[in-house]
């Protein structure tokens, strides 16, 4: 992988005390990472630098849930979180929403190169024509690399 990324097995916590990470996550298909904007809409840019005001639309924190293994990710800028849309739509089923405490829909397993849905198993994948950020409910993604993420600083 270029970039200086990191292969991303597991994200532990911070530290004992907070609980909770700050990671960005770059596709390992198109490179792009994971972004929202003012308008809270979810889709793929190229990897900012820090000190680009555009930077902290790309950090999510990771915050532990009561599900062992699971994580809200919450975008630093917005404080909004990750969301999957209850119901295959085709398109544009993972949005930002106002974090819920215990909302299994925004609870996300971040292990093994994947960001995986708690409850429905769903992928978070990276569309890449559209750069749009999706989950597959089909258990797949083909090719596999646009549903493999890495933890970049």
């Amino acid at each position: 992988m270029t970039l200086g990324t990191a292969t991303l097995t597991s994200v532990p916590p911070a530290s004992a005390t907070s609980g909770t990470s700050l990671a960005r996550f770059s596709n390992w298909a198109t490179q792009e990472c994971i972004t929202t904007n003012p308008d809270h809409h979810l889709f793929s840019r190229y990897c900012y630098v820090a000190g680009d005001y555009k930077y902290a639309y790309q950090q999510w924190y990771l915050q532990p849930s009561m599900w062992a293994g699971a994580w809200q990710l919450s975008n630093r800028k917005t404080g909004r979180c990750l969301e999957l849309v209850d119901g295959d739509n085709g398109q544009d089923n993972v949005v930002t929403a106002p974090c819920e405490p215990g909302n299994p829909l925004q609870l996300w397993i971040v292990e093994n190169q994947s960001i995986v849905s708690a409850v429905h198993k769903a992928i978070l994948y990276d569309h890449g024509a559209t750069t749009d950020i999706r989950a597959t409910w089909g258990g797949s993604v083909n090719p596999p690399a646009y549903g493999r993420w890495s933890q970049i600083s």
